[in-house]
């Protein structure tokens, strides 16, 4: 908008009041503030300023004003046009019609006209040039950004060595536990083995995963496990200590009741003959009674 009032509409207002303000009154424009009735506001300001006329050069007065139309009507080529030629047609035809005066085109012939047409094509040119290399730096400075951004987004969505090794884990850990088989066992063959020889209970359950199937006994107020004894027999005293895991596995026990026959798959972590067996629970289920 700023180029488009300084470079179009400003050159084409002043050669306007120029004519208007300051040249002879035959000229078909004022015909038309006749038909347009603004003929009485045309002449207040020539009243006001047209004797103002005999300290303007002639030039200025005769010759700077259609050199400010192809200034003006170049400039607003060059919002549609890139191509010099279509630029030029405007001053090359001014130009043409200026010379021909000398021959058989009505008018008279002014070398003040060519020259002020020429110095303002200059300009005018210089000026889109301006624009143009504007326009190029802003797209480039635009493009160097973006692929910086681009280059940013790909780097950031790699990942570090730490998050290679923590993805390569938690695959195999994935991996792992859909390969886990686990051993069936009741809560009382567990007791029986203890009971029988501590030693070779260790042995056996140590760091296995088993799926025990048992009586719920106990379950911790703060929700951290449960106690599973064997089915039928209330008065052991060493049993399976559960540890709950997981929010959805402390929802499942708050389902049940002290009773019920339930099964418990997890990995036996500790195995001695005063607390029993320690396992981490994996999945636990409510049995149905038979």
């Amino acid at each position: 908008m700023r180029k488009v009032i300084l470079h179009i509409v400003l050159p084409i207002f002043i050669g306007s009041m120029i004519y208007v303000l300051f040249r002879e009154k035959n000229l078909l424009m004022f015909d038309w503030f006749g038909y347009l009735k603004v003929g009485f506001i045309i002449d207040f300001l020539r009243n006001n300023f047209y004797e103002y006329r005999i300290y303007i050069p002639k030039s200025v007065l005769f010759s700077f004003p259609d050199a400010l139309w192809v200034y003006s009507f170049t400039m607003f080529l060059s919002i549609y046009f890139k191509n010099k030629i279509i630029l030029s047609t405007i001053f090359i035809g001014s130009i043409i019609t200026e010379i021909s005066q000398l021959w058989f085109v009505i008018g008279t012939f002014d070398i003040y006209d060519v020259i002020y047409m020429f110095a303002l094509y200059l300009i005018a040119m210089y000026f889109i040039k301006k624009f143009e290399e504007k326009k190029i730096m802003k797209k480039k400075v635009g493009l160097i950004l973006g692929c910086i951004l681009f280059v940013i987004l790909a780097v950031g969505s790699v990942p570090t060595d730490s998050g290679k090794t923590t993805s390569k884990t938690d695959a195999t850990t994935s991996a792992e536990k859909k390969e886990v088989i686990y051993e069936k066992v009741t809560a009382k063959e567990l007791i029986d083995a203890l009971q029988d020889n501590a030693l070779n209970a260790k042995e056996k359950y140590k760091d296995k995963y088993v799926e025990i199937t048992g009586k719920l006994n106990v379950i911790d107020a703060s929700g951290k496990y449960i106690t599973v004894n064997p089915i039928g027999d209330d008065f052991v005293l060493t049993g399976v200590q559960a540890y709950i895991k997981t929010d959805e596995q402390k929802q499942v026990v708050s389902g049940l009741s002290k009773g019920d026959k339930i099964t418990v798959k997890g990995k036996v972590k500790d195995v001695g003959e005063v607390l029993g067996y320690s396992v981490d629970i994996d999945e636990i289920s409510k049995t149905a009674n038979k």
